[in-house]
Formats: C-alpha cells, sequence, structure tokens
C-alpha cells in the first residue's frame, strides 16, 4: 500500500495532492521528489481509503478533473467506515473511474454517479455497498464476489458479451429501470427489484437459478438474449410455501431456465399460470404479462403487483383539457381533463390527483428497448390527426388501439415510431386521476 488517506485532511476532494501521504515517503514523478500526489499520478497505485465508526470519512471524487495523462489505479481498497463518491463527466474520451482491482469492506461504500463507463477491474469484492448510477459498469473478469450489496440505480452490470457471475453472499437490488446480465445461473444470494422496469437478462441453456427473486411484480422482465434458441413456453406455478418458480422452456425435452425461488410483490389469485413470450426487435425475448389458470384450458389476466408508473410523457406534449390543450409540465392538480373510457367507449372528464416529474437519462451500451431512449410518434403516424403533433413518451407507455392497451415500443417501426437518440437526457411527467 503506497498511498493512504490523510484523515487530518484538509478537505474532502480527492484530487487535493495534500489530502493523501506516502507511506514511503513519496514518489519520483517527472523528474522530482513529490511528498503528496494524487492516485492517478502515478500507474497502478495502491491506494487505502478509511474511516472509524465515530470518525467516518466521505471523499469527493469529480471525474471532470481527470486529465489525459491520468493512469489507472491499480488497487483501491474503501475500508471501514469509508465512503467515496464519484460523480461527474471526464473531458476526455475515458472512464470516469479506472481500477484494476476493487475492494469494498464491511461498512465501506462506493457511490457512483456518472453518465461515463466505469471500469472495475477484475472480481472486485464487495463487503460493504457498491451503488451504481446511470451508466454501465465494466469488469474483466466477469465475476463479483464478496459478501455486500450492489445497487443498480438506472444501471446495468454486464452486457450482451459480458455476463456476471455474482458470488453466492452478495445482494443486488435493481432499482429505477436497471439491469443485470447473469452467467450460467450464478446469480448472487438474492436480487431485489423495485416496481420499474428491471431485467434480468439470461441465456437459453439447461439452467436452475436458485437465487432468491424478491419483489417479483408485473413491470419485471426475464430476457433471454438475442440469439439463444426461441422459448417455446414460459410458466410460474406456486411452490405453497409463500415462493413461486418460473419456467421457460425451449423444447419439450426438458431443456430450459427454472428460476426456484420467487417472492412476488403481491399474491395472485391463482396458483400456477403462463406467460406472454415477445420476440423483440433485436432478436431477444421477453418473459412477461402473467396470465391465471382458470382450470377449464382457459386463462385469465393476473398481476404480480407493481405500481405500472413507468408510462410518461416528456415536456411539451399536449394533453386535452376542458380548457383546451395544455402541456403536460403545467398539468396541475385539480385540472380536468378529457380521457377515454375504453370499457364504454366514451371520452370523460377526470380531475388531476397526482402530478410526478423524473429525470432520466439514456444508457447507450444497452439496447434501444432497454437503454431509455424516449419514443418519439411522428404526426399522423396512428391515423391522419392521429397524434395532431409529434409527441414524445416514454417506451412503456401504453397506446389504446384494436380494444387492448400497446406498449409503444411495440409499435416501434424505425420511421414514423423511432427511439429519438438525439435525446439522452430528458424530463419526463406522470399524470394521474380519480
Amino acid at each position: 500500500m503506497n498511498l493512504a488517506w490523510n484523515t487530518s485532511c484538509q478537505d474532502n476532494n480527492w484530487w487535493n495532492p495534500k489530502n493523501w501521504f506516502d507511506q514511503r515517503g513519496g514518489e519520483g514523478i517527472n523528474g522530482s521528489h513529490r511528498p503528496h500526489y494524487v492516485p492517478q499520478d502515478i500507474h497502478y497505485s495502491s491506494v487505502l481509503i478509511y474511516g472509524t465508526k465515530d470518525s467516518p470519512t466521505h471523499i469527493d471524487y469529480d471525474a471532470s478533473k481527470i486529465t489525459k495523462f491520468s493512469n489507472q489505479i491499480g488497487k483501491l481498497e474503501i475500508g471501514h467506515y469509508a465512503t467515496l463518491n464519484v460523480h461527474g463527466t471526464p473531458k476526455f474520451d475515458c472512464h470516469a473511474l479506472s481500477v484494476n482491482e476493487l475492494k469494498i469492506d464491511a461498512h465501506g461504500e462506493l457511490d457512483i454517479d456518472t453518465t461515463s463507463p466505469v471500469f472495475l477491474g477484475n472480481n472486485p469484492d464487495i463487503d460493504g455497498t457498491l451503488k451504481i448510477s446511470n451508466t454501465h459498469a465494466i469488469i474483466d473478469s466477469h465475476s463479483v464476489s464478496g459478501s455486500g450489496t450492489i445497487i443498480l440505480n438506472h444501471s446495468t452490470l454486464g452486457g450482451n458479451h459480458s455476463y456476471m457471475q455474482i458470488g453466492d453472499r452478495l445482494t443486488t437490488i435493481l432499482e429505477n429501470n436497471s439491469a443485470i446480465y447473469i452467467n450460467d445461473s450464478i446469480a448472487g444470494k438474492k436480487i431485489e427489484v423495485d416496481e420499474t422496469k428491471n431485467y434480468i437478462v439470461l441465456k437459453d441453456y439447461k439452467q436452475t437459478l436458485k437465487t432468491e427473486i424478491i419483489g417479483y411484480n408485473d413491470n419485471t422482465t426475464i430476457r433471454i438474449a438475442a440469439g439463444c434458441e426461441r422459448p417455446v413456453f414460459a410458466t410460474w406455478q406456486s411452490n405453497n410455501n409463500g415462493t413461486y418458480s418460473i419456467y421457460i422452456a425451449f423444447d419439450k425435452w426438458g431443456h430450459g431456465i427454472r428460476i426456484e425461488n420467487v417472492i412476488l410483490d403481491k399474491k395472485p389469485s391463482y396458483s400456477n399460470g403462463t406467460f406472454e413470450i415477445v420476440h423483440n426487435r433485436d432478436g431477444s425475448w421477453d418473459i412477461i404479462n402473467p396470465r391465471g389458470n382458470n382450470g377449464d384450458g382457459t386463462s385469465t389476466p393476473t398481476s404480480f403487483g407493481g405500481s405500472g408508473d413507468d408510462s410518461c410523457f416528456l415536456t411539451g406534449c399536449m394533453l386535452q383539457t376542458v380548457l383546451g390543450l395544455k402541456a403536460v409540465e403545467d398539468v396541475q392538480i385539480g385540472d380536468e381533463i378529457i380521457t377515454f373510457d375504453h370499457q364504454n367507449s366514451t371520452d370523460v372528464i377526470q380531475p388531476v390527483v397526482w402530478v410526478g416529474k423524473t429525470h432520466a437519462r439514456a444508457l447507450p451500451d444497452l439496447s434501444d428497448d432497454m437503454a431509455g431512449y424516449p419514443v418519439r410518434i411522428l404526426k399522423d403516424a396512428i391515423a391522419d390527426g392521429l397524434p395532431v403533433k409529434d409527441m414524445l413518451i416514454t417506451p412503456e407507455h401504453c397506446l389504446f388501439l384494436d380494444g387492448k392497451f400497446v406498449p409503444v415500443r411495440m409499435l416501434v417501426n424505425g420511421v414514423s415510431i423511432f427511439y429519438d437518440k438525439s435525446i439522452t437526457s430528458y424530463d419526463y411527467y406522470h399524470i394521474e386521476t380519480e
């Protein structure tokens, strides 16, 4: 260990050389001896950050301060009661953080929030907390070990060419439209999902996933990777102990994926049923829309819970109110808007009871439907005067067509309805009525 954080430092700035001390007394850099320097000033530095329960350490790492001469960190250990907050975007085409070896001790935390990718080296050892927001984490070994927690917040771990093996003592939390790519059913101790559109991406070979999946709901999606065999059916059933199993079959000879330990967000009215299998434009397959078996050869849509609030309007979308068209960002609680009652095929007036606003960033490394780009529907794309002007909505926003609700991502044709990749950061609004 050649560099350690000075617990009596001047401030919490990673880039202040006087906040670091070299246990060997200094380093020769560019022909001169320097007693103080930052980790990226030398190649493959070995870095220790630590604190105490009574005096925890918090360090601010602004990635915009990286220079073209910055070196990769050899080893970064975030010790007990230490937190490293990584944010900002480099001014150069490089990783916001690049580490060959990462270790996070119990009660330590690495909190990454950047739109630039981060490189976390080989087999990170996570006994504390690794939180990744709004970016794509790259891990060379395609594996993570430890007994701590990985939190993905609008982020992805792994990719189409980088399926991950998660140590059997680790917990992964998927929040705010995140994705994890799992290799060979090694998915950790448990995976927790929130009510947004989160993806667990698997491959199509015979495997059994024993990892506990907590909070599985109507927005949770099992995706079978592009290039795999076509799944022929997908079923779910109660294990009669509060958990459920999901089975995705690829043929009639027992080749498939079995997920054995699923805890649903909401108990359904049925004990078993099926899923819809949707073939995506990129060649992947999604397992969605659970149905319950009626026992007579028919099935009925059922719910595993989830808010269903992932369908929203971008700034500038116009809503029809009793006083005329109004931009969604100007709609307030109490406004009366005109909605369509599909059961009675008539327009109705409903008051707005809640307005929500969220900021989103696209993740270009993911497939289009997972990346978070908004969908642009051109004027007259559905029919003459429908819509009356271009409309921007989130991919899960449903349109009522031919008697059913269809997520707009399933209508993308690349011409009149398409992912608008020119928009990588945006606000969107959700409106609820009585």
